[in-house]
């Protein structure tokens, strides 16, 4: 039971930061619209972003999960995800926000 604990609690982490980034937009839509003059159409696109790359990240995923194993697989994507974040965070133009969308 030691061992299973260790792998579902980053995993679960995970999915509730993918939870965060997946309503995000929605909560804070007004401010993102006034702060980068965004339209509703622009706003919907970013949210929508999310939702493809998942999509599109699905098998690729699989295979480098059966390739590798959980943890590396999980490990890599994460670290990749989080570094495209913290560009987006920085940067802060809507070009990168969309990155964001589509590597969380």
């Amino acid at each position: 039971m030691g061992k299973r604990i260790w792998m579902l609690l980053p995993l679960s982490l995970l999915f509730l930061l993918s939870q965060f980034y997946r309503t995000s937009s929605a909560v804070i839509a007004s401010e993102l619209m006034h702060d980068l003059s965004l339209t509703a159409a622009n706003l919907g696109a970013l949210s929508s972003v999310f939702f493809y790359a998942f999509a599109l990240i699905q098998i690729p995923m699989g295979a480098v999960i059966d390739r590798f194993s959980l943890p590396q697989g999980q490990l890599s994507t994460e670290a990749f995800s989080f570094a495209f974040c913290f560009v987006a965070a920085v940067l802060g133009s809507v070009a990168y926000l969309f990155v964001k969308e589509a590597r969380s």
